[in-house]
């Protein structure tokens, strides 16, 4: 369950990635911020992921689904290399304090959201890199 937010909702800007789509990896084998292909915002009305993933589920592909979130604590830049900090988004709480930090920093606030093949017998998304270097 997400914590109300105060009065009125946070808009954050979710970049979909796929790695699929070679337009949304850098040559450093990094993911684009900014640039990234597929980008929705979402008004959230309470922290919560559920309510992220139903903001961009209409732009996830068939036959697939996330594989993790990450949030940029500073601005990303606009040539989509990394942001300077990024933190994992895995629960309502990473998210809402995500927000608290972020939202004194800069908006609209920016998530990243990695796509990974929903066949669990394909295992291409094991070689997918982390923004963070953690699996």
């Amino acid at each position: 369950m997400g914590r109300p937010i105060a009065t009125k909702a946070v808009i954050l800007r979710v970049v979909i990635i796929d790695p699929d789509n070679t337009t949304d990896i850098m040559k450093d084998g990094g993911y684009c911020w900014p640039t990234a292909k597929g980008r929705q915002f979402v008004a959230l009305k309470k922290m919560a992921v559920a309510e992220v993933l139903n903001g961009i589920s209409t732009r996830i592909p068939e036959r697939k689904h996330i594989r993790t979130m990450y949030g940029a604590l500073t601005k990303p830049p606009a040539d989509s290399t990394d942001p300077e900090e990024i933190d994992r988004i895995m629960s309502d709480d990473d998210l809402s304090n995500f927000i608290m930090l972020a939202k004194r920093v800069y908006a609209p606030i920016m998530i990243q959201a990695q796509l990974a093949p929903s066949n669990p017998d394909d295992k291409s998304d094991l070689d997918t890199p982390s923004p963070d270097e953690r699996e």
